[in-house]
């Protein structure tokens, strides 16, 4: 039972990390379900295999069955069309969410309508639950539209203007919420695309066949990252916050901006996104992909790229293509890569 203990110490220590110390018992009770799960695995390993899996599972995040069903969405405007799709997959519950809005002057927020000539698409990637980015998904484009900065024509501050607003509104309104979720936007207008992104979901763009990231990964231990982390009182301990968040920048996640004295937009995990922005290209932009981890971490960004393009080539619809996608990253057992929710999001430039 040595062993054991020694899983449970390190399980309450990473515990009282997440709750601040502040919540003993549910620190407590945090550390005993960690404690159980990693001790379960451990004897996996020990005996070969022989553990009951299905009741391994149980007591895990995974199904013993995926759940395949796909709930998608298409639609387009003259310059464009999309297609989205999601899966909830091994997991046992659905924590993404998404945006689509084809036409941003349908949304009014403060008084001000936006852009007819501006679609906004975004992928959320929820973890500790579903609530931030359920809120995300369905709200970011009005945070949008009402940033002062959108009615000044500044595309790009209204961006971040966006995120922190929500942000903040969050934890004025759930102050006790524990989720988080990344956020990876892509604002469409005639002449550019402008991408937007805090976390690991990301977006790439497909210029003559070949992928060009429009946003880069938001890792702890990236140089840049780790600073921030550090000097808001934060450490990073095997490539996580605190030894628990794998992704340094998230909306929500607010036992983790709590440091007085710092700023909101610099705690150790911030909402304020980075933001791309390219000029368009009609001749060579073919098309551009939003998608979560759960199918970054299985494909990479030139291989997703390859996979959509041969499909869009042949004249298949991008709603077919985002389905094809997710079955193809979906892993054959709950075991390893491709056991995540997945969310994607094709927008076709031709």
């Amino acid at each position: 039972m040595a062993p054991f203990f020694g899983v449970a110490v390190t399980a309450l220590a990473l515990a009282l990390a997440v709750t601040g110390g502040a919540k003993v018992l549910p620190a407590l009770l945090l550390a005993c379900a960690c404690a159980v799960l990693v001790w379960s695995l451990v004897k996996v390993c020990r005996s070969g295999g022989s553990t009951d899996l299905d009741a391994l599972l149980a007591r895990s995040d995974m199904l013993a069955k995926p759940i395949t069903t796909k709930h998608g969405e298409s639609g387009g405007t003259a310059r464009f069309r999309f297609g989205l799709s999601c899966m909830q997959g091994w997991r046992r519950g659905m924590e993404d969410a998404h945006t689509a809005a084809v036409d941003l002057s349908q949304t009014k927020s403060g008084g001000q309508s936006g852009n007819a000539d501006h679609a906004l698409f975004a992928v959320f990637d929820g973890h500790r639950g579903s609530a931030i980015a359920t809120f995300c998904g369905a709200n970011l484009a009005e945070f949008l539209v009402g940033a002062s900065a959108y009615g000044n024509g500044r595309l790009k501050d209204a961006l971040v203007e966006a995120y922190v607003n929500i942000d903040q509104h969050l934890k004025r309104q759930q102050p006790g919420e524990m989720s988080g979720c990344t956020a990876v936007s892509l604002l469409v207008t005639r002449t550019e695309l402008l991408c937007a992104n805090a976390g690991d979901s990301r977006c790439v763009l497909c210029r003559d066949g070949r992928a060009v990231p429009l946003s880069f990964d938001h890792k702890p231990n990236l140089p840049s990252e780790l600073r921030r982390i550090q000097r808001a009182g934060g450490f990073v301990f095997r490539g996580r916050v605190q030894g628990v968040l794998a992704l340094s920048r998230a909306i929500g996640d607010f036992p983790f901006k709590q440091r007085m004295g710092v700023p909101w937009e610099e705690q150790a995990v911030t909402c304020v996104p980075e933001v791309q922005s390219v000029s368009l290209d009609a001749r060579r932009d073919e098309f551009a992909v939003l998608a979560c981890d759960g199918i970054w971490d299985v494909m990479s960004s030139q291989d997703v790229v390859n996979f959509v393009r041969q499909r869009l080539g042949r004249g298949e619809a991008p709603q077919a293509v985002c389905e094809q996608l997710m079955d193809a990253c979906l892993a054959p057992r709950p075991l390893g890569l491709g056991c995540d929710n997945m969310s994607v999001i094709i927008v076709d430039l031709r």
